[in-house]
Order: structure tokens, then sequence, then C-alpha cells
């Protein structure tokens, strides 16, 4: 049972990390192709917790690769934290490394280490689990599973917010912050259902409106005197890009904000 514990709670770890930063494309975060190849590993330590429940020793070979991929990823990642000095404040990456650490460190311990010649089973070298086990493991997982789904519907439903057409000055380049909450500021207007955010030409909009939460599909256009002009948040011709929201504190107190750059993926990758 401790094989299946420690492969499934890293892959669970480790996986939901992933997905996590994966995510970030909705708001024009560029994907590391390693984020999905360290998912698939994710993927395959799961399966590998499930073997472990008979064939714990084989299991430990296909956790062993699977861990080896996952770390492709996360190696480079704790590198370059590690000589930025950039500390996360999110606990989930670091929990995700513990768990990668033990994970690495019990698959090579089995498969490179030996049984006892009395071959009796230990900690380390344990026989498949009982069949009651097996069938409590499997039922475990398919309540899981449906909890899993019906959360998922759930939040769904109860996600969506109003979606916000974004005005930009024409041939405007560059960042473009939004902050909620400011007093005395005006509230955004909303027409037809959406709610209008029309950018001043220096990029900062200020509100009196809280932050907007949720999904939903929003729009950006350039105005002039001429009218609007549609501008591509996605595909081949994209200038909308890094769109993300964050806090800041300041005399003022906190400020919640919304960020995103207007421009070509070149000029974006040069003021990241």
């Amino acid at each position: 049972m401790l094989p299946f514990i420690i492969y499934f709670v890293t892959a669970v770890v480790t996986g939901f990390h992933l997905y996590t930063l994966l995510s970030l494309a909705v708001y024009g975060v560029l994907i590391n192709p390693l984020e999905l190849i360290a998912l698939l590993g994710s993927l395959c330590l799961l399966i590998a917790g499930y073997v472990s429940l008979f064939r714990p020793r084989g299991a430990a070979r296909l956790a062993l690769l699977a861990l080896l991929v996952i770390w492709c990823f996360y190696g480079p990642a704790i590198a370059r934290t590690v000589r930025n000095s950039v500390l996360n404040q999110m606990i989930l990456p670091y929990l995700a490394t513990a768990c990668l650490v033990l994970a690495t460190m019990y698959s090579v311990a089995v498969c490179f280490g030996q049984r006892p010649e009395s071959r009796e089973p230990t900690w380390i070298f344990p026989t498949g689990a009982k069949r009651s086990v097996r069938i409590s493991v499997m039922v475990g997982t398919l309540t899981l599973a449906i909890c899993f789904v019906v959360w998922s519907s759930i939040g769904a439903g109860n996600s969506t917010r109003r979606s916000v057409r974004f005005s930009i000055p024409a041939g405007y380049t560059g960042w473009v912050r939004v902050e909620f909450e400011v007093q005395g500021a005006t509230p955004f207007p909303v027409e037809a259902g959406q709610t209008m955010a029309k950018i001043p030409p220096d990029g900062l909009l200020r509100t009196s409106s809280p932050e907007l939460y949720g999904w939903a599909k929003d729009s950006y256009y350039f105005y002039s005197g001429d009218g609007l002009q549609s501008i591509p948040d996605v595909g081949s011709g994209r200038l909308i890009w890094g769109k993300i929201n964050g806090e800041t504190y300041g005399t003022s107190g906190k400020r919640k904000y919304e960020e995103f750059f207007v421009g070509t993926q070149q000029q974006y990758e040069n003021n990241r």
C-alpha cells in the first residue's frame, strides 16, 4: 500500500500544479513544452501507483521513468528559481517538489536495492496488496472521480462572468493595466450585457468597479475617430499577450489589478 500512496499523491500534486501552470495560457502566457511532457509523466506515475497494487517492483521501474520525465521540467525550474533568488508565495510548487524527491528516492531504492534473503516483505519491498485493499482502492478512486465530475460541473456553472470589451487607442503598443476598486474613479459602464473598459492613451485605467472573476470570452478593439477595429487575441496575427491578475500594496493600501500586453509576439518577448 505504501508505494501506491507515494506514487498516487505525487502524481496528483504534480499533475494539479502543472495543470494550473498550463491553464495560464488562457490569459496569454506562453506554454512551456516541458510542462506538457511533465504532465504526461504525472499520468504515467498515476498508472504506476495502480500497478504497484499488483507488482510493486515493476511499478517502481515505471515510476522511476515517469519521475525522470517530470524532473525534466522541475529540475530547470528549481535551478532558475535558486539562481534568481525568487520565492514563490504559493505552497503548491514546494509541495510538488517535496513529493517528487520522496517518490524518486523510494523508486530508486526499490529498483536498485536488494530484498533481504529471507524474502519477507518489508516497507521498502512490499508484496502486492490484498484483494480487499485493491477493491477498496478502486471503489475509492471511482468515488473521487464521480465527486470531481460533479464538483467541476457545479464550478463551471458558478464561474462565469460578464464578458469585457477592451477598447484600446489605435496604434498603442505596450502594457495595459486596469486597477480595480479605486475610490473616486468611474465604474465600468455596461452595454448590451457586456462590460466596457475604455483604455486611456497612457494604458492605465482606474475604476471603482470590483475585479471580475470567472470565465468569459473578452474582446479587444482599437478605437479611433474612424470607429473600432477588432484586435486578434489568438492564432496568427495575435496582438494580446501575458494577461494576468494580481494585487499590489502601497501607500493607498491593497489594490487589485489586471494587466496584458498589446503588440506582436516579439515585442511581448522583449518587454516581459
